[in-house]
């Protein structure tokens, strides 16, 4: 469909969280560079998941946990998303609407290299066929 790879249309300024970090540090973070999503790094440097804003609402607030005493790693989900730089953005997008999520941490190899949104592709992708993937998205 499209010849234009992830890489080509990716956010790479990432920051990532560390697993023990406070969720308050996080949110700060989140706040101070206006961005919904930290990726997350374990103790082995290997991304271990993302967090996002909804996910500091719903496991931390909404829970009445103290912020500064829970950590990153402890509201982590199992199970990131990832796609390769290499891969094609028709890939990324196809995976976006399978798995009903906004955004895909991208990786070479074991390392994060960027963060590819749903408003990237938007702004790549057709008109047609960005609004399919809003849809899904969405959905």
């Amino acid at each position: 469909m499209l010849s234009v790879q992830v890489r080509d249309i990716m956010t790479t300024s990432v920051i990532c969280a560390a697993a023990d970090e406070p969720v308050a540090a996080a949110a700060q973070r989140m706040r101070d560079l206006d961005i919904g999503a930290l990726p997350v790094r374990g103790h082995d440097d290997v991304l271990s998941g993302v967090v996002t804003d909804r996910d500091l609402v719903l496991r931390v607030l909404a829970e009445g946990a103290d912020p500064c005493h829970v950590t990153v790693g402890g509201i982590v989900q199992d199970g990131v998303v990832t796609v390769s730089a290499d891969a094609e953005i028709a890939d990324a997008a196809r995976l976006m609407g399978q798995h009903r999520i906004r955004r895909l941490v991208v990786v070479s190899g074991r390392w994060v290299v960027g963060i590819l949104s749903q408003g990237d592709l938007a702004r790549a992708l057709p008109e047609a066929v960005a609004g399919a993937l809003a849809e899904a998205v969405s959905a």
